[in-house]
């Protein structure tokens, strides 16, 4: 075993959300803007800027909503990932939570055509939605870069924000610490989070299940 932080703390929580049918990405390398589909570490992102994963939130939201056409499928997407950095955090986060509990209404006054509802989450089945976890994952913000430990996503939006540490330092200084400066330098990313943990080892009980 390799005693280090990533060693004792981060593979092992890797480990369990894989075991739990996650996929996970050590991204490192990501790529960026125009490259190929079969690219591993292409999530759709064009900039380090981005914290939405357009190409998985784009796959996703055809999956959910297959009777749905292009053109509104995007408008959904583009409202879920517009530029909120004139509000709050909080009440960011909030119409984020929204979009998520009430999905995104398209309604029309064009004769023939019909108001819809587009689906970002199937609450119903869960089995029916991508789960991706990634580990040390480049979020920049207007002056500043930053690697969270690991973040969650769900169909492509960064639902769950994790920060791991070793056994042998103080979690909840190092965790508020941490989470002041991350909310500080990336406050984008905290617009969609909707689950914040903190660990010092991760252990996976029998039936233990995260959906």
């Amino acid at each position: 075993m390799t005693y280090t932080e990533d060693g004792l703390v981060e593979q092992p929580a890797i480990n369990l959300f894989s075991q739990l049918d996650w996929g996970t990405a050590v991204c490192w390398d990501e790529s960026f803007g125009e490259v190929q589909e079969t690219d591993p570490l292409a999530f759709g992102r064009e900039t380090r800027n981005d914290v939405v994963l357009f190409k998985r939130l784009t796959a996703a939201l055809n999956k959910l909503n297959p009777t749905i056409p292009q053109r509104i499928l995007q408008e959904a997407i583009d409202e879920m990932a517009r530029d909120r950095s004139a509000m709050s955090m909080i009440a960011a986060n909030e119409v984020i939570y929204q979009l998520l509990k009430e999905d995104y209404t398209y309604t029309t006054d064009v004769e023939g055509e019909e108001d819809c509802t587009v689906r970002y989450i199937d609450w119903e089945k869960p089995i029916e939605n991508d789960f991706l976890l990634c580990s040390q994952m480049s979020i920049s913000g207007e002056i500043e870069t930053r690697r969270p430990d690991l973040l969650g996503f769900i169909n492509g939006l960064p639902l769950v924000f994790i920060e791991l540490k070793a056994s042998h330092k103080n979690l909840i200084n190092a965790y508020k610490d941490n989470l002041s400066d991350y909310r500080n330098t990336i406050p984008q990313l905290f617009h969609y989070n909707q689950l914040i943990g903190s660990s010092q080892k991760c252990v996976l009980s029998s039936g233990q299940t995260m959906r």
